[in-house]
């Protein structure tokens, strides 16, 4: 089971956590136990969900999580990357592509 690299900083958990399949992961963490209460509607879709990708409750629910906690972090290192950003880069940038139709497959 491989186990997960040492990070510098948040901005590589971040980078890291959107970038790799965490399942492979899993079984090499520490795990807690925590009690959860959520309505029934949602125990309910999770059962059905997590029946459709043939896992477990538990890990459908920690998966999730684990992604959930992942975009966040990823939103935040996007945030910051953001504010290193220049505008006046940007549009000098965007002012050398060419003024263009786009290929056909290239169209939305």
């Amino acid at each position: 089971m491989p186990q997960l690299p040492k990070f510098k900083n948040d901005e590589e958990v971040a980078v890291w956590f959107d970038t790799h399949d965490t399942a492979v992961y899993m079984d090499s963490m520490e795990e807690v136990e925590i009690d959860l209460r959520i309505p029934k509607s949602l125990h309910n879709q999770v059962r059905e969900l997590a029946s459709e990708e043939g896992v477990s409750m538990n890990q459908f629910v920690m998966l999730a999580l684990a992604e959930k906690v992942a975009t966040l972090q990823a939103v935040g290192y996007l945030e910051e990357r953001a504010k290193r950003g220049n505008r006046e880069k940007l549009l000098a940038v965007l002012a050398k592509a060419p003024d263009v139709e786009p290929e056909e497959y290239d169209r939305l």
